[in-house]
C-alpha cells in the first residue's frame, strides 16, 4: 500500500511539472493501478531482453580501466578547463582587443600595380615587403572567378599600416590569364623567422581568405588564428533559416507558398504574426552585417560583378577601382569587429568558447586527391543517414496521424496542445497539352486493340464497325 501511494505521488509530481487537461483522468487510472509483484516483474525483464535477442546471452567482462588522471589545475574541475583554455587564448585576445581600440589609417588614394605585398607608410611612400609584419590584421582576398580559383589580389590594415597584395598574372603585361594554383600564387602571410609568432587575422567569411594563405598549408603551420565576423554574428544576431526567409519576404514583400502556410496557420491559431526580432538580427552577408551594427548605408556592391563575370584584361584596367572595392570592405569588417567582438564577449564569456573558436579556425587543409575523396564518402554516408531519419520521422509522423482516429491524441501529454485541425487539400489537375494528349491518345489505342477506333473528345472509346 505504501508502494501505491508513493507511486501515485509520483505521478501527480509528472503532471504538475508537464500540465495537461487530462490529468484528473490519468490520476484515477493511477489509483486503481496495484503494484507488480516481483514475479511479474521478472517475467517483464525477461519478455523485453528475449525480444531484442539478449536473454540468456553471456556478456564480455570489460576490465578496470585505470590511468594517471593529469594534474588538476585550479580547486575544481571548471577552474581547471578555464585556466587552460585562457592560457591558450589570452594572448590571442589582447591582439583581438588591438584592433577594437585602434583606429585604421586612412585608405590609400593609389594603389601600387606590383607583384606581391606592398606597404604604404604614414608619409605617403610605398614599401615592398614579403609578408604583413603584425600582430594583428584585418584581411579580404578576391578571385576572378570565371577564369581560376586562385587570389587576383588582397587588401589588408592594421593600426599601423595598409597592404596591398596582387598576383603576377595580373602585373604582368604578357600574362594570357590564370592556370594550375602553385604554393607561389597563394599569399604569405607569415614567415618563420627562427619561431613562429601568434598573430590574429579578422574577416568576414574569412575561412574562405584562409584557403589562400600560404603558410596553412604547412604540416607544421604558423601560430596565426583566423577571427570570423560571420561565425561571431550568426552567434550574437544570426537568423536560423525559417528567420531568414521571413526577412526575405518582409524585406522585398514577397508571397511565397511558405509566407502564405505561415499567414494560414497563424490565422488558424489566432495568432499575430511578430516581426519585432527582425531589428535584433541581420542575415550572413558583410553589407547587411554592416548596416546592422554600424548603421551606416549599404555597402556599394556594383563593382563586385567583374570579379563574377570579368576577364584578366577587365581586371587589369580596373585595378585601381577594384582594390579600392577590396580595402572598402576591410573597413566595413573592421568596424563590424570593433562592435561585435565586445558583444560576443559579453555573450560568451567562458575562455573555452574563444579557444575552441581559434581552434576550429586553424584545421588542416589538405592538398591531395584525398580530399575529393573523402568529401565523396561523407556525402554518401550524409545520404544514407538522411534517408534512414526520414523513414523514421515517417514512422513517427504516421504513428502521430494514427492518433486523429476517435481523438486519441487528447490522451497524448505531449500531442494534445497541437493544431489537430483537418484541411480539405484541393488537388489541381493540370490539362494535358495538344502533344501529350496525341500521344496518350495513341497509346490508349495501341493497349486497347482493334476494338477501339477513335476517341471521341468527351473521352468516350467509340466501337469499330
Amino acid at each position: 500500500m505504501q508502494q501505491k501511494k508513493m507511486k501515485c505521488a509520483l505521478i501527480q509530481l509528472e503532471f504538475r511539472c508537464y500540465p495537461n487537461p487530462y490529468t484528473d483522468k490519468y490520476l484515477k487510472k493511477m489509483q486503481m493501478v496495484i503494484p507488480k509483484t516481483r514475479a511479474q516483474k521478472m517475467k517483464d525483464i525477461e519478455k523485453h531482453l528475449k525480444s531484442h535477442d539478449l536473454w540468456d546471452k553471456e556478456t564480455t567482462v570489460v576490465p578496470e580501466v585505470n590511468f594517471d588522471l593529469p594534474k588538476l589545475y585550479g580547486s575544481n574541475i571548471d577552474e581547471h578547463f578555464k585556466i587552460i583554455a585562457e592560457k591558450q587564448c589570452a594572448g590571442y585576445r589582447k591582439k583581438a582587443d588591438i584592433l577594437t581600440t585602434g583606429s585604421l589609417p586612412y585608405k590609400p588614394q593609389t594603389w601600387a600595380e606590383t607583384q606581391g605585398w606592398t606597404r604604404y607608410n604614414a608619409d605617403g611612400s610605398t614599401t615592398r615587403v614579403e609578408f604583413p609584419d603584425e600582430d594583428s590584421l584585418v584581411f579580404d582576398v578576391e578571385v576572378l572567378v570565371p577564369e581560376s580559383d586562385m587570389p587576383v589580389l588582397a587588401t589588408a590594415a592594421s593600426p599601423n599600416h595598409w597592404y596591398s597584395w596582387c598576383n603576377q598574372h595580373l602585373i604582368k603585361s604578357d600574362a594570357q590569364g590564370f592556370f594550375k594554383m602553385t604554393p607561389d600564387e597563394l599569399i604569405p602571410l607569415d614567415m618563420d623567422q627562427g619561431g613562429w609568432k601568434e598573430k590574429v587575422v579578422v574577416g568576414h567569411n574569412v575561412g574562405f581568405d584562409r584557403s589562400f594563405v600560404k603558410e596553412q598549408y604547412l604540416i607544421k603551420g604558423p601560430k596565426t588564428r583566423f577571427m570570423d565576423t560571420m561565425s561571431m554574428h550568426i552567434a550574437v544576431s544570426g537568423f536560423t533559416g525559417s528567420q531568414r526567409m521571413l526577412w526575405n519576404a518582409k524585406k522585398t514583400g514577397s508571397k511565397s507558398k511558405s509566407i502564405l502556410e505561415l499567414e494560414e496557420r497563424n490565422k488558424r491559431l489566432n495568432k499575430l504574426p511578430v516581426f519585432e526580432w527582425m531589428e535584433d538580427g541581420a542575415p550572413n552577408n558583410l553589407s547587411d552585417v554592416y548596416q546592422h551594427y554600424c548603421q551606416g548605408a549599404p555597402l556599394d556592391k556594383e563593382v563586385r560583378e567583374v570579379f563574377l563575370e570579368g576577364t584578366t584584361y577587365e581586371l587589369g584596367l580596373n585595378i585601381q577601382n577594384l582594390m579600392s572595392y577590396c580595402a572598402d570592405d576591410v573597413i566595413a569588417t573592421h568596424q563590424v569587429f570593433q562592435i561585435l567582438w565586445p558583444l560576443f564577449q559579453e555573450r560568451f564569456p567562458h575562455p573555452v568558447t574563444l579557444a575552441g573558436m581559434l581552434q576550429m579556425g586553424s584545421s588542416y587543409l589538405p592538398l591531395n586527391a584525398n580530399w575529393n575523396r573523402y568529401l565523396e564518402t561523407a556525402e554518401e554516408i550524409y545520404n544514407n543517414k538522411q534517408s534512414e531519419r526520414e523513414r523514421m520521422l515517417i514512422k513517427i509522423a504516421n504513428d502521430a496521424c494514427s492518433l486523429l482516429e476517435g481523438n486519441r491524441y487528447k490522451e497524448d501529454p505531449w500531442l494534445w496542445d497541437l493544431d489537430w485541425s483537418i484541411q480539405n487539400l484541393r488537388i489541381k489537375k493540370t490539362p494535358l497539352s495538344a502533344k501529350k494528349k496525341a500521344k496518350s491518345d495513341k497509346v490508349k489505342v495501341k493497349y486497347l486493340g482493334p476494338m477501339v477506333q477513335h476517341l471521341s473528345p468527351c473521352g468516350r472509346m467509340t466501337r469499330q464497325n
